[in-house]
């Protein structure tokens, strides 16, 4: 919901102040430039948009008021202990919404709006007024709406004067986030007598988990698969012949892909100096748009995601020893290459080769510009290593040229769709050269999914939690995380009504500038405030 913007870079900053409470934080470089003034409005057209705003908002909250109403009648029906608890939430959450103000405020408001003159600044004031009271009422509901639960079984060590448990990191980012999720912490002992139902706990986190019983492993499995949501990370207690026979059991359980037997190593501060510097792409997103990553895959972010070093990561076993459904399981997110560049000389002299033949061939003579211009430029990233090397063959696949110097810089896609087989030789080793082990996948299992992190959750193996120069996207990501697991029924009335509550927070603040505009007075917008 778009509306939602706002509040989620709010839960970020105040986030990262208080993960990075004990460590050092980087400079500053704000511009100290002041923000130009705010650009004159259309107040005339600014009311009659809100008009038909507040006529949309008032039928979703009908709508909404009929959801809650329908879900509490399913959970006053049933017989569980937890759904009597949610019902009688949902009962409370019920009556303020069925409160006679805020039906009339929408009525009111709709009134006021359409009588509103332009120039009126009286009627916009107590507009303002009613809006604020709106909003306010419709909080309270959101107050009232049962939490929903998260389940963590946190196998990791807190470290005295180093970093906390895994878990310690992301309790409190959703704690903070809002007052739509609240946090279990059971042991792995527990899973196996835990009511571990999908109505029970919409998903579950694995933090670090060294092993399970062979109960709570088929309790697990079946829970996954009855659409269960299953987020795990590993860490140094992590047993992976466990992981690798039971949870991954040659491609049939729900671990994506074997893990190597060896303990993981960590850079040394040496290494970790230099990588930060860089100046290269320490992960890769496989897919840009995946509802996890897409809000830090873009390509602004993409320069701050450099200096995201993983300091210590769990590697799996070679590629070629996988034994997945490549419709099921999906590799997220990847670690650069760092093999010698060696190792690909044969192959790049072969491409080169194949591209000397067809810089000759008179059918291709209008790329022949850029074909040898590629040639440099690839040999030159044979020289500067497999980053280089991986950049330097990714543009050429993607070269589209200069519509206005095409003999100079001719686009290439023809060329492309003429050479598919020389075009999948490039792409093949464009992939090997940038891409190393993985870091994130996911895989479908039944019903449900797991998403697997071969890092910790927390500041163990890496400082993404906490301290690092990237660390901002960690919320980011880890919310849109949680949003990706958790189902859509127990999210629907929560998501509902802050969009009703954030188009109330919209309208307010232009309000606020329509009547700071009409005094002459500077505006500047508040940002949202938590729900």
């Amino acid at each position: 919901m778009t509306r939602c913007v706002p509040a989620s870079l709010l839960v970020v900053a105040v986030f990262a102040l208080a993960a990075n409470a004990d460590d050092p934080a980087p400079p500053s470089k704000a511009d100290a430039k002041s923000e130009p003034p705010a650009e004159k409005i259309d107040v005339k057209s600014s009311l009659t948009e809100m008009v038909a705003r507040q006529v949309r908002m008032q039928a979703n909250f009908k709508d909404f008021k009929s959801d809650l109403r329908r879900l509490w009648k399913r959970m006053a029906a049933s017989s569980k202990p937890e759904d009597q608890e949610r019902a009688r939430l949902l009962e409370e959450a019920l009556e303020k919404a069925n409160d006679t103000e805020i039906d009339s405020s929408f009525e009111r408001l709709v009134a006021m709006l359409k009588a509103a003159k332009p120039d009126d600044e009286g009627a916009i004031g107590k507009a303002i007024t009613e809006t604020e009271d709106l909003e306010k009422r419709l909080r309270t509901i959101l107050k009232r709406l049962p939490r929903v639960p998260i389940l963590f079984i946190d196998g990791s060590e807190e470290r005295p004067g180093g970093p906390h448990k895994d878990g310690y990191y992301l309790e409190k980012l959703f704690v903070i986030a809002d007052d739509r999720y609240h946090v279990v912490n059971k042991t792995q002992e527990d899973l196996d007598t835990l009511d571990l139902s999908v109505e029970r706990f919409p998903s579950v986190y694995l933090l670090d988990v060294p092993t399970l019983s062979e109960k709570a492993a088929k309790r697990l499995e079946t829970y996954v698969e009855e659409g269960g949501q299953v987020a795990i990370f590993v860490g140094e207690h992590v047993k992976p012949k466990f992981y690798n026979e039971r949870l991954y059991a040659k491609g049939r359980g729900i671990f994506p892909v074997p893990l190597e037997e060896k303990q993981p190593e960590r850079i040394s501060d040496e290494e970790r100096f230099k990588r930060l510097f860089e100046g290269r792409n320490q992960i890769y997103f496989r897919d840009e748009r995946h509802p996890i990553f897409r809000d830090v895959a873009g390509p602004r972010m993409q320069e701050v995601v450099k200096f995201l070093i993983i300091d210590q990561y769990w590697p799996t076993e070679p590629r070629s020893k996988w034994v997945i459904d490549p419709t099921k399981v999906q590799e997220l997110v990847t670690l650069p290459n760092r093999s010698p560049v060696d190792t690909y000389k044969d192959t790049v002299n072969a491409i080169l080769g194949q591209l000397d033949q067809a810089a000759k061939d008179e059918k291709f003579d209008k790329f022949q510009v850029a074909l040898e211009r590629y040639k440099g430029t690839i040999q030159r990233g044979v020289d500067g290593g497999l980053y280089p090397l991986g950049e330097a063959l990714h543009q050429f696949l993607r070269e589209r040229g200069d519509p206005k110097t095409p003999t100079k810089a001719p686009d290439l896609k023809p060329f492309w769709d003429k050479n598919e087989e020389l075009r999948a030789k490039v792409a093949a080793l464009r992939d090997m050269a940038r891409y190393g082990d993985p870091l994130v996948l996911s895989k479908s299992f039944g019903k449900g999914r797991t998403v697997v992190f071969l890092t910790t959750a927390g500041k163990a193996w890496n400082d993404w939690a906490g301290g690092g120069m990237a660390s901002f996207t960690y919320p980011v990501v880890m919310l849109s995380l949680q949003k990706y697991l958790i189902s859509a029924r127990d999210n629907k009335l929560t998501d509902d009504l802050l969009g009703i509550v954030y188009e109330e927070g919209w309208q307010n603040g232009m309000l606020r500038r329509i009547r700071q505009q009409l005094t002459g007075q500077d505006f500047k917008e508040d940002p949202d405030p938590k729900p």
